[in-house]
C-alpha cells in the first residue's frame, strides 16, 4: 500500500510520494520490498495514489533487478488501504500479504505466515511492542479464541483495538505495525466502490463476525516514518545496526 500524500513529512513530501522519502539513501519502500521477498514473495503490486508515475518507475526497476514480478495499481480517486487491496479482488485468489508502504521495517515475514497457518486465521497481524502506546492502534490478545483478554501476551488471538488510547484506556502497549496476511474473503467484505480502511473498518468488522485473527510481536526493525523525528530514529537505529 503506498497510496497516501504524508502530509505530515511536508515539505519532503510536496515532490514525491511518502514511500519515496530516503532513509539512508534507500526510498522507504525498499525497506518493505526487501522483506517481501526474504518471505518468499514472487508477485508484487504496489497500490498507488499520489504521484504515482515516480512508483510506477521506481517498481519497474525491481523487476529488472531481482527478477520478481512487481507492477503498480494505480488508484483513479482515493480508497482507503483497505478499500485499493479490494481493486485487486479478482486476483488473490489465495492467502496474500499487505503491507504499508511507508514504514521502515526488517523481520521474519515467514514466522508471521508459520503462525497464520497453524491457528486457521483469517487475519494474521504483525505488532510492535512500545513504551507509548497513546499515539497509535493497540491491539489486545488472548491465548484463545474468543478467550478472555491478556494484556500482558505479545502473541495470540486478537480480541480487541483501540484506536489512540488515553493513557488510562491503554490495555497493552502492542501496536499494529501495518502488515497482514489475509485469506481472499476477508477482503471480499470489502464494500465495492467504497473508500474503506483496515484497521477501522475491516478488521472490527471481521472480529465481530467472529472469524480467527492472529497477531504476532516481530523482532527486527520497524519504523512508523510519517513523522520527521521518525525519520532521523530510523536513520539512527539502521546505521547502529539495530
Amino acid at each position: 500500500m503506498a497510496g497516501g500524500q504524508g502530509s505530515r513529512l511536508r515539505p519532503l513530501t510536496l515532490t514525491r510520494p511518502k514511500p519515496m522519502v530516503e532513509v539512508l539513501g534507500r526510498p522507504v519502500i525498499d525497506f518493505v520490498k526487501d522483506a517481501m521477498i526474504d518471505a518468499g514473495v514472487d508477485h508484487l503490486v504496489v497500490t498507488t495514489g499520489y504521484r504515482g508515475e515516480q512508483l510506477s518507475a521506481h517498481v519497474a526497476q525491481w523487476s529488472h533487478h531481482s527478477g520478481m514480478e512487481a507492477r503498480i495499481n494505480q488508484e483513479a480517486t482515493p480508497m482507503g488501504t483497505a478499500g485499493s487491496v479490494r481493486l485487486l479482488l479478482d486476483e488473490l485468489t489465495a492467502t496474500f500479504i499487505v503491507g504499508s508502504g511507508d514504514s521502515v521495517a526488517s523481520f521474519d515475514v515467514q514466522a508471521l505466515l508459520k503462525a497464520h497457518k497453524e491457528n486457521g486465521a483469517k487475519v494474521t497481524m504483525a505488532l510492535w511492542e512500545v513504551e507509548d502506546p497513546t499515539e497509535f492502534g493497540i491491539v489486545g490478545l488472548s491465548e484463545h479464541h474468543l478467550g478472555e483478554l491478556d494484556g500482558d501476551l505479545r502473541e495470540g488471538f486478537i480480541r480487541q483495538f483501540k484506536e489512540k488510547p488515553t493513557s488510562e484506556e491503554a490495555f497493552s502497549n502492542v501496536i499494529n505495525a501495518g502488515l497482514y496476511i489475509l485469506e481472499p474473503e476477508v477482503l471480499a467484505l470489502v464494500p465495492e466502490g467504497e473508500k474503506f480502511d483496515f484497521s477501522k473498518q475491516l478488521f472490527p468488522m471481521v472480529l465481530e463476525m467472529g472469524w480467527p485473527m492472529y497477531a504476532q510481536t516481530i523482532n527486527g526493525v520497524w519504523f512508523d516514518v510519517g513523522h520527521p523525528f521518525e525519520l532521523i530514529r530510523a536513520q539512527h537505529a539502521l546505521i547502529e545496526g539495530r
